[in-house]
């Protein structure tokens, strides 16, 4: 109990947006669910729907970015030399954050900031869009 979750995707009806960390609550073995507080309000998940959230101790840099987390921490390292790209930082700058930590190397971090390029990306989207 207690722990913490994310969820996958925006559920309006429910008022449950991607990047709410909730916290779980309640198992109810009999109705099989689970309850979940986001903020101040409880959602209840049937338990065959619990793929639609996720703990959220490492997530992507993605989620973040508009949300209020109140801390952020993002590794800086070179193996990922690719990934080094000013707008990393964005989820840095974004919500209410009371710390922000950078952990790496200090080369790292230079050529995050010297490097405003963005690289294209190969991600076959519109390949895959025009498949369906």
């Amino acid at each position: 109990m207690r722990d913490k979750v994310i969820p996958a995707e925006n559920d309006y009806e429910r008022d449950v947006l991607n990047g709410d960390i909730g916290q779980t609550l309640e198992i109810d073995p009999v109705e099989r669910e689970v309850t979940i507080r986001f903020d101040q309000r409880e959602v209840a998940h049937a338990s065959g729907k619990l793929d639609e959230v996720s703990l959220p101790y490492g997530i992507t840099i993605h989620k973040p970015q508009g949300s209020e987390f109140p801390v952020v921490a993002t590794p800086l390292a070179m193996l990922q030399y690719l990934l080094l790209q000013r707008n990393g930082f964005t989820p840095a700058s974004r919500g209410r954050k009371r710390l922000v930590v950078l952990v790496g190397r200090r080369r790292a971090m230079a050529m995050s900031v010297k490097n405003n390029r963005t690289e294209n990306r190969f991600s076959r989207l519109l390949a895959r869009l025009r498949m369906k």
